[in-house]
């Protein structure tokens, strides 16, 4: 079964943690439009790039942060809300068990 975790939009990156923990990707990408540009880095370039330019090696893992900073965030939120759905329909149904209790 396929779940939608995310959406992505122009300039999003995703792979972030495959990356950091040198292991296979967890989730797949499906592009909805024919028009989509996607650029793969592999780790053996962007480690020879992070060798090569020590000085951006920082500021690159600061983005990698950065992203997951903000999916983190975006889950917390749909957790959130996830959350507060489900309270709500079990909120619900005892409303409706207690009107017919009350019948």
């Amino acid at each position: 079964e396929k779940t939608i975790i995310n959406n992505l939009k122009e300039g999003d990156v995703f792979g972030e943690i495959s990356f950091l923990l040198e292991c296979p990707a967890v989730v797949s990408v499906v592009a909805e439009s024919s028009e989509v540009e996607v650029y793969i880095l592999e780790v053996s370039f962007v480690n020879a790039l992070l060798n090569s330019q020590p000085s951006i090696t920082p500021k690159f893992y600061r983005f990698l942060a950065g992203t997951l900073v903000d999916r983190m965030q975006y889950f917390k939120t749909k957790d959130q809300a996830r959350f507060k759905a489900d309270m709500d329909r079990k909120i619900r149904k005892s409303i409706d068990n207690l009107k017919e209790l009350t019948k």
